[in-house]
C-alpha cells in the first residue's frame, strides 16, 4: 500500500492505495477512504473527471498551514501530464513518498464550456462584434435593432440628414448616387446605347458623358438599362400581383443584381442563393446575457467575399404579411458591420458597410446601409426605398447597384491580410456548440427558403436537443403543449420552452440528473406556503431516465439588471434577506448565492431563488461541511481555502453580502445605498462568526426607518 497526496478540484487530500493501482481505483480509494472527497465527488464516477501527474511532485513540509499556496502550486497547468484512468500507478511514479502530491483531479470539462473559454481567450474582439442581444429569442423586432445600435441611429427615408447624420455615411450614399458615365464616339456603333437612348428622360438621369470612356462596360449597362425599362418594366405589375416570392427573387436577381455584379467578373465577388453564412453569429437575452446560442444565418440572396468569409450585400425577398425577416436581416447585418470593420486594415481610409436589401411584396425595395462608425459597437443605418414598378425607381436603384460594385472593389483591396482567416477560425472554435433551434413552421406561400438550423431540415433539429430529445421527455412537452425553442448556450441541462398556441407563455425546462438533492430540496421548499418563501414558484417536476425534468416559469432577470434600482433597492434588499432567511430557518443553505441564481422582473416585483444544485441540508449554523462549491468571485474565503470544514449557513451569508454588494454598486449614492453596503461589508467579514445572521439583519431593517435621517451607524 501506498499513501500520498492529491488535489481534487482545489482541495488538498491525501489517498491510501495499493502499489499497483489504475488510475480509476484510485478514484475509487479516495472516494471511499474521504469523508471530505465523499461530500464532493456524490455520485458521480470516474469517467466524469479528468486525471493530470505533476512532472515535478510538490512536496509537503512537516507543518504546513497555508494550503491554498500548495494547491495553486499544483493547479499549475503547464506542469501536467495527462493520464488515462486506466494508467497503472506504479507505472506513473515508482518513488511515491507519503508527504508529496503527485496527481491533480478536474472534472471533466463541459464541452460548451469549454469552447466559450476559448472563444473569449483567443478570438475576443471578433467574437463580442458577432453578438447580438435580442429581447426573446426567434423573435426579431424593430426594437431589437434599435437595441443593438449601441448608441448609433437608424435615418428612415424621410429624416431630415442633420448634422448627427454620419459623414462616413452621407460620403457611401452620395458615391451610391453618382452618375454613371460613358464615352459618346464609342457608344454611338453600339445597338444597345440606341436603344438605351429609347427611354431619354430616364437615360439622361442616370448617364453622363466622359471623355475616354472605354466601352465595353458601358455596352452592358445599356443593355441592363433597356432590359429594366422594357422586360421588366412590362412584366412588373404581374411579379407585384403574384403571390410567389420565388418569382419576386427570380427577377429581381435577374435584373438588378446579376448583371452590375457578375459582368466585371470580379475575384472579389461570391453571389450566392439560400446557402448558409461561412460563420456564425451569437444570439443571447437581456436576462441571460451570458447565455449565447449559436446560430449560422441564411440570406435569400447574398455577395460576399470568400477569402474572408464576409457578406458585403445580404437580401430578404418577402411576399407574406409577417415581414420580421426584415429585422432578423438588419440584425444579422449589424453582426457583419462590427465584423467587417475589425477586418478592415489599421489605418486605412475607408469603412466598412454592408448593404442590406429588403424587397416588399410590392416590389419596394428597402436598401440600407449598415455600418460600424464611432466607438467599437455603434451602429448607423441609412435606409433610402425605391419602387421598382416606376422607371425613375427602377433606374435609380439599378444605378446604386452597379455604384456599389466600384465602392467595394477599393472596399476590398483595405482588408488586412492577416485576419483573412479570422471568421473561418471563429467557425472552427464554435463548432461544437448547440445551434438555435428555429422551432417555427414558416408560411406556405413562401418559396425562397427561411433560415434553418446549421445542417438543414424543417423545424425543431432534433440533434441539437441533447437529453431533451429523449422520447419521454417530448411526451411530457406535448402534454403540456409546449416546444422547445433552443437549449441555453453553455448550459446544456437547460432549454427554453414556450407554448405552442399562446407563444407569450415562455418558461425553462432543467434535467437533473438522478441522484442529486436538487430534487429532494426544490420539492421540500416549494412544499412550504409562507409569504417569506422566495423559492421559484409554478414549479412542476418529472421523473424521466436518468433523472427527472423541472418545469418552470420566467419569473424575470438578474437581480443586477433591474431597469430602475435606485427605487427598488430597498424593496428588493429586503427580499433577499427574507429568501435567505427562510430558507436557513428550513434547513437548506444555497451554497451557490449570486446575482444569476436570484431573479426579479426588470420594473421590480416579487423576487425567486432559483438552481438548488448544490445545496445542502444543514442543521443549523454548526453543521460543517468540506470542499468547495459554488461560483468564482461568491464564495466565501473560508470555503475558497480548502483548509478544511466550515458552516454552510455562514458561507451563506458571506455570498449574500457580496451579492447585495453588487446590486448597490448599480445604484446612485443614497442613505439607503449606504446602510446597505454597510451590511454588506458585515456578511462579508473575513471571520466567518462576526457576520450577522439573516434574522439579525431583518430585525435590524424592522427597527430601521430609511430616510434622511437614516445612518449606517443606527444598524450596529
Amino acid at each position: 500500500m501506498v499513501i500520498f497526496y492529491v488535489v481534487l478540484k482545489t482541495t488538498l487530500l491525501h489517498v491510501t492505495t495499493s502499489d499497483d493501482a489504475e488510475i480509476c481505483t484510485v478514484f475509487q480509494d479516495l472516494k471511499s477512504g474521504s469523508e471530505i472527497a465523499r461530500q464532493m465527488l456524490g455520485r458521480t464516477t470516474f469517467d466524469q473527471y479528468e486525471y493530470y501527474k505533476l512532472k515535478d511532485s510538490v512536496p509537503l513540509p512537516l507543518c504546513f498551514s497555508n494550503r491554498a499556496a500548495i494547491v495553486q502550486t499544483c493547479l499549475d497547468r503547464r506542469e501536467w501530464e495527462e493520464l488515462s484512468p486506466y494508467d497503472v500507478l506504479d507505472v506513473r511514479a515508482s518513488n511515491l513518498a507519503i508527504r508529496h502530491v503527485y496527481m491533480v483531479i478536474q472534472p471533466r470539462a463541459d464541452p460548451a464550456e469549454t469552447v466559450i473559454r476559448d472563444l473569449k481567450a483567443n478570438y475576443a474582439d471578433i467574437f463580442s462584434r458577432l453578438q447580438i442581444t435580442l429581447s426573446s429569442l426567434q423573435n426579431w423586432t424593430m426594437a431589437d435593432v434599435r437595441n443593438n445600435l449601441a448608441g448609433g441611429g437608424w435615418w428612415r427615408p424621410d429624416d431630415v440628414r442633420g448634422d448627427e447624420f454620419p459623414v462616413a455615411i452621407s460620403g457611401i450614399e452620395e458615391a451610391l448616387a453618382q452618375s454613371r458615365t460613358y464615352n459618346v464616339p464609342a457608344a454611338r456603333e453600339i445597338r444597345d446605347y440606341r436603344n438605351a437612348l429609347s427611354y431619354t428622360t430616364q437615360f439622361n438621369k442616370i448617364f453622363t458623358l466622359a471623355a475616354n470612356q472605354s466601352g465595353e462596360d458601358s455596352h452592358r449597362e445599356f443593355a441592363t438599362f433597356f432590359n429594366v425599362l422594357r422586360c421588366f418594366g412590362e412584366d412588373s405589375d404581374r411579379i407585384e400581383s403574384d403571390g410567389s416570392s420565388a418569382l419576386k427573387a427570380s427577377n429581381f436577381i435577374v435584373y438588378f443584381i446579376s448583371p452590375p455584379f457578375f459582368a466585371r467578373r470580379s475575384p472579389h465577388f461570391e453571389f450566392s442563393q439560400e446557402k448558409p453564412w461561412g460563420f456564425p453569429i451569437f444570439l443571447g437575452t437581456p436576462d441571460l446575457p451570458d447565455a449565447r446560442c449559436k446560430f449560422r444565418p441564411r440570406s435569400d440572396f447574398m455577395v460576399s467575399l470568400p477569402k474572408f468569409l464576409c457578406p458585403f450585400l445580404i437580401s430578404e425577398v418577402v411576399s407574406q404579411e409577417k415581414e420580421e425577416d426584415r429585422y432578423r436581416m438588419l440584425l444579422q447585418a449589424i453582426a457583419v458591420a462590427r465584423a467587417g470593420q475589425y477586418l478592415i486594415r489599421e489605418g486605412a481610409p475607408v469603412h466598412f458597410f454592408v448593404v442590406a436589401i429588403y424587397l416588399r411584396a410590392d416590389l419596394t425595395v428597402e436598401r440600407y446601409v449598415v455600418a460600424n462608425i464611432g466607438p467599437q459597437r455603434q451602429i448607423s443605418i441609412a435606409q433610402k426605398d425605391f419602387k421598382l414598378t416606376t422607371a425613375d425607381g427602377a433606374v435609380a436603384f439599378l444605378r446604386e447597384m452597379y455604384n456599389l460594385v466600384a465602392i467595394l472593389e477599393e472596399l476590398a483591396e483595405h482588408l488586412d491580410q492577416g485576419k483573412e482567416g479570422s471568421l473561418s477560425e471563429v467557425k472552427d472554435a464554435a463548432s461544437k456548440l448547440l445551434s438555435l433551434t428555429m422551432a417555427k413552421e414558416r408560411e406556405p406561400v413562401r418559396s425562397v427558403l427561411p433560415p434553418i438550423p446549421e445542417g438543414g431540415g424543417n423545424g425543431q433539429a432534433q440533434g441539437d436537443l441533447g437529453v431533451f430529445s429523449a422520447d419521454d421527455i417530448q411526451v411530457i412537452l406535448r402534454r403540456m403543449n409546449y416546444k422547445i425553442n433552443f437549449i441555453l448556450f453553455g448550459y446544456l441541462l437547460i432549454a427554453s420552452v414556450s407554448n405552442v398556441t399562446h407563444e407569450a407563455e415562455k418558461g425553462y425546462l432543467k434535467f437533473v440528473q438522478e441522484g442529486r438533492k436538487e430534487i429532494e430540496i426544490l420539492q421540500y421548499l416549494t412544499g412550504i406556503s409562507s409569504p417569506a418563501n422566495h423559492t421559484i414558484s409554478g414549479v412542476r417536476i418529472w421523473p424521466v431516465r436518468g433523472g427527472n425534468v423541472i418545469s418552470m416559469p420566467v419569473a424575470g432577470g438578474w437581480l443586477t439588471m433591474l431597469n430602475n434600482p435606485d427605487v427598488h433597492l430597498w424593496s428588493v434588499a429586503k427580499q433577499l434577506f427574507e429568501a435567505v432567511d427562510f430558507m436557513h430557518q428550513h434547513g437548506v443553505a444555497h451554497m451557490d448565492l449570486k446575482p444569476q441564481n436570484i431573479l426579479i422582473p426588470r420594473d421590480g416585483g416579487h423576487l425567486s431563488i432559483i438552481d438548488f444544485n448544490t445545496s445542502l441540508r444543514v442543521k443549523g449554523v454548526g453543521h460543517k461541511f468540506g470542499g468547495i462549491v459554488g461560483t468564482t468571485g461568491y464564495i466565501s474565503p473560508e470555503v475558497a481555502a480548502g483548509n478544511g470544514l466550515y458552516s454552510a449557513i455562514r458561507a451563506d451569508l458571506w455570498s449574500c453580502g457580496k451579492t447585495l454588494e453588487e446590486l448597490c454598486i448599480k445604484c446612485h449614492p443614497s442613505m439607503d445605498r449606504d446602510t446597505l453596503l454597510e451590511i454588506s461589508r458585515q456578511l462579508m467579514d473575513e471571520d466567518p462568526e462576526k457576520r450577522p445572521t439573516m434574522s439579525d439583519v431583518l430585525g435590524r431593517l424592522a427597527r430601521c426607518t430609511v430616510d434622511a435621517t437614516t445612518t449606517p451607524d443606527s444598524l450596529r
